[in-house]
């Protein structure tokens, strides 16, 4: 029997779903695996999470949705098992949850300024409904967007992984990587704001037409905390503004896609920064590029995290080792063309 199938049945049998079943893969990210559920009640989202996320990830987004819910923005929400709590823990076969399914449309890049422009619109109202969230949140389980443990990671890896088949090309690049400069440490303390932390351009829907998109919502909470916003902005920029592949060493930014998206966000009636938090957003793709670089730098020779593609690649390093060069060719992008982005901020 296949192990994944017979992991998946059992999650299933977890929960209360109504009548045959009809299931998905669905294969947009990177980290969980994710399958979307048809059953006589409507649909559900099921997702086998990642062993590196500590258990209380759910409550997180529990708490999160909950207060969405509460001031009408759609959010998806979890589903209790049979048991009431929001994890299967199924031992070997993982750790499994279930969430509502909200319809809508989610583009895999950001092909236009209307689209763009929504987008910093959908952010922006995120933002602003969790200004007064005060309830605590827990850690991820391991470090993120925290750039001297990510640093550390990498020198640590380097130093352990002597015998690995790509360790002469991933310790020559973590060289050039870690000799980078981070500009952005001059900006000192900025204010810390709830924010979802991982906003790829899928992980946001939209309804209408991609001509005229509505923003509707945001998916993936896993990741939701609190850290200053040129990292959560920075993290949406370098996909809503990059126009080259994840994997591809050709990086180009579209300051047009940059200029849509920050006139949807600051569109929103009650969004107000502070000089030194606008100054800190031309900082954003840098800050945000460069530390992917080194995450993927080190699962070139870890090859535990990130999913990859095993048509284009013989081994999850090496798709690793092209991730990581096309994040240090966007971060380099990214710094020639900040004091261009500084003037759209007309900081």
């Amino acid at each position: 029997m296949n192990p994944l199938n017979d992991s998946l049945n059992k999650a299933l049998s977890s929960y209360e779903l109504k009548g045959s079943l009809e299931v998905e893969e669905i294969k947009q990210g990177l980290i969980h695996q994710t399958f979307l559920v048809k059953h006589d009640g409507g649909r559900a989202v099921l997702q086998q999470i990642h062993p590196d996320f500590s258990e209380h990830i759910q409550e997180n987004i529990e708490r999160v949705t909950t207060f969405l819910a509460q001031r009408g923005v759609p959010t998806l929400r979890l589903i209790p098992n049979n048991r009431g709590s929001l994890t299967s823990a199924l031992g070997s076969d993982g750790s499994w949850r279930l969430m509502t399914h909200i319809a809508g449309t989610s583009y895999q890049s950001c092909n236009s300024k209307s689209l763009a422009e929504e987008a910093g619109r959908l952010v922006a109202r995120f933002h602003l409904s969790l200004n007064d969230f005060n309830d605590p949140l827990r850690p991820l389980g391991f470090p993120f967007h925290d750039w001297e443990a990510h640093r550390k990671d990498l020198i640590d890896v380097i130093k352990t992984h002597g015998g690995h088949v790509l360790f002469e090309e991933a310790s020559n690049l973590a060289a050039h990587l870690l000799d980078e400069s981070p500009d952005w440490e001059k900006l000192g303390s900025l204010r810390s704001r709830v924010s979802h932390g991982d906003l790829k351009f899928n992980n946001l829907l939209f309804r209408g037409t991609e001509a005229k998109p509505l923003g509707y919502s945001l998916i993936d909470l896993d990741t939701v905390g609190r850290r200053p916003l040129f990292v959560e902005l920075g993290d949406a920029w370098r996909s809503w503004c990059s126009l080259g592949n994840d994997d591809s060493e050709e990086a180009h930014i579209s300051l047009e896609h940059f200029a849509a998206a920050l006139e949807g966000y600051f569109s929103v009636e009650g969004i107000d920064l502070g000089k030194n938090e606008l100054i800190s957003l031309s900082y954003g793709i840098e800050r945000v590029s460069l530390e992917l670089a080194i995450r993927f730098a080190a699962d070139i020779l870890r090859e535990r995290y990130w999913d990859w593609d095993s048509e284009r690649y013989a081994r999850r390093g090496e798709h690793n080792l092209a991730r990581a060069k096309a994040q240090w060719s966007l971060f380099k992008e990214a710094r020639l063309n900040r004091s261009e982005m500084a003037r759209i901020l007309g900081v």
